[in-house]
């Protein structure tokens, strides 16, 4: 901000500071914050089955939770809008400042959630409230993966981007893993009667001394050797502008390998723990005991995966997740529609999620290294968030299909459409990113 005129202006990075960056600090701090967010997130869909009562009361169940998956995604559909605001401020900025604003607002979004009345006490006002924190959250959560894929990709050693950029998957499955650990401590904690009322508000509210520490960690940081060794005359006036009308192949490229690639995921993490608790009637405090463990089992693989992808290429990593979607999608889901152990629907979930995993490993970091440092927050971006819009759309579509039909294992075309399109983007004029220098 300029004191005299009032103006805001954007920093105008030089090759005259151009501090070393610690690869391993960077990847940590992008990760951890991810981490943080994406748990904020992730909650909502975890306790779902709590919420739908207090928020959208209805004398069919069905219709409640079906609310409830529209008030999530209604969170994917403002994430776009997200992106664009905080990909200007990273191009023009700097990368660390927007992640800064993301996770801090993202806190305090999920910490109001917690803080709710319910329908009961303040009427229409309530699910009105809880839309419009959902809408602002999706706003944040719109800045924070191309940011931090962006700060670890343009602060990696040459060679092993794959390496450390994964340690922003780790940290946006992370924080699901996270999310079903506390939210199975206060399930385990409390009574189911307990639960319902009042506990379910737990989970939102320990955010708030999280997202403080986070921000401090943050606050610390300095900004990536990429974004300060630019001139101040590459910096984009318009990095959306630019971006929409010299790159839209690669935006698009962007889009659709987001929607393959956690399609797939956000569709169990999200309405699974709903189907299994509400419909199956599974102890809500074994299924996110369960859930946690295979999600952090999956997740140790992450950094595995990105160093197979610096090795033999992006494209052959990725094209193997794909294609292993489209052959046991309906094999898996079959299974988990007819198994009866608790046991046996972990190993089922286990096995879809390794295989997942080995699209998401590498997936933030191909849109980041299609796109020009320039506009590489904003175009990075731009097409996660237009690929998230289709992919906040799998629960409530899930959720409709089971109200209908009794039965899960349709929705194994949820997966199997992923697959397709991801294996047909790579296929289909992509260039091989892996070994190439970020573009300038």
């Amino acid at each position: 901000m300029n004191l005299r005129t009032g103006r805001s202006e954007a920093v105008t990075p030089t090759t005259a500071r151009t501090p070393s960056v610690n690869p391993l600090r960077a990847a940590v701090a992008g990760g951890l914050g991810s981490l943080i967010e994406y748990f904020d997130f992730a909650i909502y869909g975890f306790v779902a089955v709590y919420i739908a009562g207090h928020f959208f009361p209805n004398d069919r169940p069905a219709v409640g939770v079906l609310a409830t998956m529209g008030a999530f995604t209604i969170g994917y559909v403002v994430r776009p809008i997200g992106g664009w605001f905080f990909g200007r401020m990273g191009d023009r900025r700097g990368r660390s400042k927007a992640l800064v604003v993301t996770v801090v607002a993202m806190g305090v979004c999920t910490t109001a959630i917690g803080l709710l009345p319910s329908y009961a006490t303040i009427g229409i006002l309530a699910p009105i409230a809880l839309l419009a924190l959902r809408i602002v959250q999706g706003f944040c959560a719109g800045g924070e993966a191309a940011g931090a894929a962006s700060y670890a990709a343009e602060s990696a050693p040459p060679g092993r981007r794959g390496l450390y950029t994964s340690l922003t998957p780790m940290g946006t499955t992370g924080g699901y893993a996270v999310a079903a650990i506390v939210v199975g401590v206060v399930t385990m904690t409390l009574s189911s009667a307990q639960m319902q009322s009042w506990g379910w508000r737990i989970p939102f509210l320990v955010v708030a001394p999280i997202t403080l520490v986070c921000a401090f960690f943050r606050l610390k940081l300095e900004d990536s050797p990429e974004f300060l060794e630019m001139a101040s005359r590459q910096v984009a006036k318009s990095p959306l502008k630019q971006v929409v009308s010299q790159h839209p192949v690669r935006v698009l490229q962007a889009a659709l390998l987001t929607f393959a690639t956690f399609g797939t995921s956000t569709l169990v993490l999200t309405y699974f723990p709903t189907f299994f608790i509400k419909t199956r009637g599974i102890n809500a405090n074994s299924f996110y005991w369960m859930m946690a463990v295979v999600i952090f089992l999956a997740l140790l693989l992450f950094p595995f995966i990105g160093s197979l992808s610096d090795r033999f290429g992006r494209k052959r990593v990725m094209l193997a997740g794909y294609c292993g979607l489209v052959v046991l999608a309906y094999p898996l889901f079959w299974s988990f529609e007819n198994a009866r152990s608790l046991v046996v629907i972990g190993l089922v979930f286990l096995v879809y999620y390794l295989v997942n995993g080995t699209t998401i490993a590498a997936a933030f970091l191909v849109t980041v290294e299609l796109m020009p440092r320039a506009v590489r927050y904003t175009g990075a971006a731009l097409g996660i968030n237009l690929g998230l819009i289709a992919v906040g759309f799998g629960p409530t579509v899930a959720a409709d299909l089971v109200s209908h039909l009794g039965s899960i294992t349709p929705i194994a075309l949820w997966p199997a459409i992923c697959g397709v399109v991801g294996a047909a983007t790579l296929l289909l004029g992509m260039r091989e990113t892996a070994g190439a220098e970020l573009p300038k």
